[in-house]
């Protein structure tokens, strides 16, 4: 990912309204700069990211890099720099079944928060403007990640059985998915990461 020193990014010019940050490019160039997006989120149909070193500037410069060419990028509010989010760019299925709909019909990979990193599973929170944030799971074995639960939304009973379904080869899984109240996770999205990580490095062995 590169070398990075917070100290250097402190004695930056600091800018509050808008989120600063640093992205490393698969080129191997580092850009640090702040991130002009509608609501200062990353949305998850945006194909691409636009940074502005003067973002309030009235026409401010701006350079634009597509999601394939992102390696990884840090964000930070300049006010709170020691909070550091982390995204990468991911292939998702946002839709909580395997239907072919709209919403899954992205070719491209959308700059996704990672929030949970274990030995075989990822977590990533992406943003909607319609329905807020949404949080996936991708395991080692798969090349997308998929919808489990939404801030507005419960682990309903037929989420729970395609989540079942899904993971039929772990059967400590399906028992664990299985026993789990509604809302018994709703405040607290990588439990069930965690839960899904040991059991995948337990059947290892």
């Amino acid at each position: 990912m590169g070398s990075f020193s917070m100290a250097q990014a402190q004695k930056q010019k600091k800018i509050y309204n808008r989120p600063h940050c640093k992205v490393f490019l698969k080129n191997g160039k580092v850009v640090d700069s702040y991130l002009m997006a509608g609501h200062n989120l990353i949305h998850r149909t945006d194909s691409a990211i636009k940074l502005s070193n003067n973002p309030n500037a009235f026409f401010p410069k701006t350079e634009k890099y597509y999601n394939e060419e992102v390696d990884s990028m840090l964000e930070w509010n300049d006010r709170n720099p020691e909070y550091i989010l982390h995204y990468v760019p991911v292939k998702i299925r946002y839709s909580y079944t395997e239907d072919s709909t709209a919403v899954d019909s992205l070719s491209y990979p959308v700059l996704a928060m990672r929030f949970y990193k274990g030995k075989n599973v990822e977590g990533f929170m992406i943003w909607d403007m319609l329905n807020g944030f949404r949080y996936l799971y991708k395991t080692t074995e798969m090349n997308v990640a998929h919808a489990y639960i939404g801030e507005k939304h419960r682990l309903t009973e037929s989420r729970k059985q395609t989540m079942a379904e899904e993971f039929k080869k772990y059967p400590r899984f399906v028992n664990f998915i299985n026993s789990l109240k509604v809302n018994s996770f709703k405040d607290n999205p990588p439990y069930i990461l965690n839960q899904l990580d040991v059991i995948i490095e337990e059947a290892k062995h």
